[in-house]
């Protein structure tokens, strides 16, 4: 499985040269406005952005049908894809972890408590959709998958709208402690849910 992940890195790399253009800029942005959440913000669409292109890229190029003449489990090829996207965000926090004490050092906008509730949220709210997108990519296929991936995005946008209306974000927020310790725990679990669903689907197909 070691290869399968270097596969998607090697992948990532092709790209390094841009990807750390835009970074530095989100992160030089960051700083200079005082304000940590552009770059989070950027990093976690970069996230779901890499690990959808990551399974794109392997529909176009054909990439399952000759994985599966290969002597590894079906069950690994997916693994790989979900220990990518694992990867992906401690890349997230190790480039952002910096950038937020330089900032914080310098503006003092957010305490450290604060930064990690912030963090906890983005991060677990990252893990439920991958969650979702990941089984619907390799059950439907790329061009599908974007329609549900499109609409899954719509609705959290909505219910974001509609909860940020009346008192729900002052309870949110008055019970931000108990949600830090749950909502992790919750996105890890669905997080091996998904795994497991995907992994059915995959082993469903033809290639």
């Amino acid at each position: 499985m070691k290869a399968l992940i270097l596969k998607d890195l090697y992948v990532l790399l092709y790209q390094k040269k841009m990807l750390g253009v835009l970074i530095s800029l989100f992160a030089i942005g960051s700083i200079f406005f005082g304000d940590v959440g552009l770059l989070l913000t950027f990093l976690t669409v970069l996230c779901l952005v890499q690990v959808n292109a990551s399974l794109a890229y392997d529909e176009t190029s054909q990439w399952n049908r000759f994985a599966n003449t290969l002597p590894i489990k079906k069950a690994d090829i997916v693994k790989s894809k979900y220990a990518f996207s694992l990867l992906l965000l401690f890349l997230v926090l190790v480039i952002v972890l910096p950038v937020f004490f330089i900032t914080n050092a310098v503006y003092k906008s957010f305490t450290f408590h604060e930064f990690l509730s912030l963090l906890c949220m983005i991060m677990s709210g990252l893990l439920f959709i991958l969650s979702l997108t990941l089984p619907i990519f390799i059950r439907f296929g790329q061009q599908k998958a974007k329609i549900s991936v499109l609409a899954i995005i719509m609705i959290v946008i909505i219910a974001s709208n509609v909860f940020s209306n009346g008192t729900f974000i002052q309870d949110l927020s008055g019970n931000l402690n108990f949600l830090n310790l749950v909502m992790p725990l919750i996105a890890i679990v669905i997080f091996y849910i998904s795994f497991k669903i995907a992994v059915t689907f995959y082993e469903s197909k033809e290639f």
